[in-house]
């Protein structure tokens, strides 16, 4: 079995399949994050926690490496129709639609928290 490659040589040709988010039949969901801010030291290969809120809000804890904690918040906006994702697994390119995004902003340790409006 060929090992698969990171990223699709150029010049050549790469297949592209539409996913189950496209059939109304999603076996996942796919999300869209954005950071307003990311503090520097924010560590990048630490695992995170996500919360989504019943509130339609999210907080998201971050591990930094100074060991204080980033804290991020934000409101849950449904995606529209055209916003998709395309992933490559190595071999093949597939197109799903998202489901939500988040443009989430760090709420400071001091001062109070940070405001949720867009």
């Amino acid at each position: 079995m060929a090992e698969k490659e990171p990223a699709p040589v150029p010049g050549t040709a790469v297949p592209v399949y539409l996913g189950d988010s496209f059939f109304n039949n999603p076996s996942s969901s796919f999300h869209y994050l954005r950071y307003r801010f990311r503090p520097s030291s924010v560590d990048l290969e630490a695992k995170g926690t996500l919360t989504v809120k019943p509130s339609n809000t999210m907080e998201l804890d971050m591990p930094t490496t100074d060991e204080t904690g980033a804290h991020f918040i934000a409101n849950v906006e449904p995606a529209t129709e055209t916003e998709c994702v395309l992933i490559y697994d190595g071999e093949c390119f597939l197109l799903e639609m998202l489901s939500s995004k988040f443009k989430i902003r760090h709420e400071h340790s001091r001062g109070g928290k940070a405001r949720l409006d867009a």
